[in-house]
């Protein structure tokens, strides 16, 4: 792959992660105010009912599938371009031999 190909790969992925920044960002303004918090004391919890405490297992349980989802996107993302890393040095390397 090329300089220009590589170039415009990382932008292609750069705005597919600035995609799902925003998108992150709205499905969290929309939910519940009690999940949008980042800190819950264990006394909050104790307040909460049953169908409360139900919900925000459930918005955790996907917050945590989606943030692996995201991890094994990203970590496929990186080992492409270390290949193609990889294979451009390898290039230079046998221009440079010449």
């Amino acid at each position: 792959m090329h300089w220009e190909a590589l170039s415009l790969r990382i932008a292609e992925l750069e705005k597919q992660e600035e995609e799902k920044k925003e998108k992150r960002a709205k499905s969290a303004s929309r939910s519940d105010p009690v999940i949008q918090r980042r800190h819950l004391e264990r006394s909050d919890l104790q307040s909460f009912g049953v169908k409360e405490l139900n919900a925000l297992c459930s918005t955790l349980s996907q917050t945590i599938q989606d943030l692996s989802s995201d991890l094994v996107g990203r970590l496929q993302v990186r080992d492409q371009l270390r290949t193609e890393q990889d294979a451009m040095l390898l290039e230079v390397q046998d221009l440079t031999s010449l």
